[in-house]
């Protein structure tokens, strides 16, 4: 598999290739490829870890919350920046960003 020829590792400024493919380069080359359905991890920090190995490579980050379904923990995993909603854990305050011709930019 040619890491260079990764529509990320093309993406990426010259300045963060090197730092970026180094740290591709460590990772298991199993990880670089799509998780499987029936793929099975030792825990849910394994299990994040693949993800974002793989992620890493693709060019996004997953994160993990706890779920509760019918009275039992499950771990949920979704990626960092295409969720339903934002999260804004912080409780900062919504706002727009709009350009000069007043279109707008950033809605949070």
């Amino acid at each position: 598999m040619d890491i260079e020829a990764s529509p990320t590792y093309q993406a990426l400024p010259e300045h963060a290739k090197s730092a970026w493919l180094k740290a591709v380069r460590v990772l298991p080359p199993a990880w670089l490829l799509p998780p499987a359905t029936d793929e099975r991890f030792e825990s849910r920090d394994h299990c994040l870890k693949r993800l974002n190995g793989y992620g890493l490579y693709k060019g996004f980050e997953v994160v993990s919350g706890r779920v509760w379904k019918e009275k039992m923990l499950r771990w949920q995993f979704l990626c960092k920046m295409y969720g339903k909603v934002t999260a804004n854990k912080y409780g900062l305050e919504t706002y727009k960003a709009k350009d000069k011709e007043r279109n707008l930019i950033i809605d949070k």
